[in-house]
């Protein structure tokens, strides 16, 4: 008999102490600090048909419908339709006793109404986000030529920038990362980059992040150099021969950690 009431006595406590555990939430990610914002530069793509560079701002578009003798000014159906960028800047991260940057670019995109007849464009506001790890976004505070930064990942929103759903995208990117760090890389794959060179004239030309491969003759030139204590700079097939953006170093700079 004793040994039944010490038997309940037991399972009653181990019940109790199963279903009377505290709910505990996932600890809530903030930005720790973020840069100034860049809002504007000039957008330059040479044009095939006419012959010459054509410049908008914000806007890479070769096309000269939307010129103004008189003033260029922002056109968010234009740039919609192009590459562009409302804002761009950069947030700070602590994960998992990791410091991570996040590069946002708020730009101006769209789809049609009607897809299969490509009828009735819509314009919205949408959002990217590139993790960098600290190191490698900081490369280019150091621009003698030009430099290609890789970025860790990339996440997207179809809306203007709310903090809270980059953060959660941002933190579920970070795990995924983490959990796949140890795979090998397909050879077909390539890496998201951030294209950024300085002019003769000290101006800073750049691209927005994009998806790109890694040169061939750079995989060859690497292999050939493997014994050299500091690593070769690794370049993508990007070029500034057709399109940039183009600014001043300290209007680029806005989108640094300070």
């Amino acid at each position: 008999m004793k040994i039944k009431i010490i038997f309940f006595l037991l399972t009653s406590l181990s019940v109790n102490t199963l279903f009377g555990q505290d709910r505990v939430n996932r600890e809530t990610q903030t930005f720790v600090k973020t840069s100034d914002t860049l809002t504007s530069a000039t957008g330059w793509a040479y044009s095939e048909e006419y012959g010459e560079w054509l410049d908008y701002p914000n806007t890479l578009d070769n096309k000269k419908i939307y010129r103004n003798k008189d003033k260029q000014e922002i056109n968010p159906f234009q740039m919609s339709t192009n590459e562009d960028f409302i804002r761009i800047f950069t947030n700070s991260l602590n994960y998992n006793n990791q410091e991570y940057y996040v590069t946002v670019i708020e730009y101006w995109g769209g789809e049609y109404k009607y897809p299969a007849l490509k009828q009735d464009w819509i314009k919205a506001k949408r959002t990217m986000g590139y993790i960098f790890l600290p190191e490698e976004f900081n490369k280019l505070k150091n621009i003698d030529s030009l430099v290609h930064v890789k970025a860790l990942s990339v996440v997207s929103s179809p809306t203007s920038y709310y903090q809270d759903e980059i953060i959660r995208k941002v933190t579920a990117k970070l795990d995924e990362v983490t959990s796949n760090q140890d795979k090998k890389k397909n050879k077909s794959e390539g890496d998201y980059i951030f294209p950024v060179m300085k002019a003769t004239d000290g101006s800073i030309r750049f691209l927005l992040p994009t998806y790109a491969h890694e040169k061939k003759n750079e995989k060859k030139k690497k292999k050939k150099d493997k014994n050299k204590n500091e690593p070769e700079p690794t370049f993508y097939d990007v070029n500034f021969e057709k399109e940039y953006f183009e600014t001043t170093l300290e209007n680029f700079s806005k989108i640094f950690i300070k």
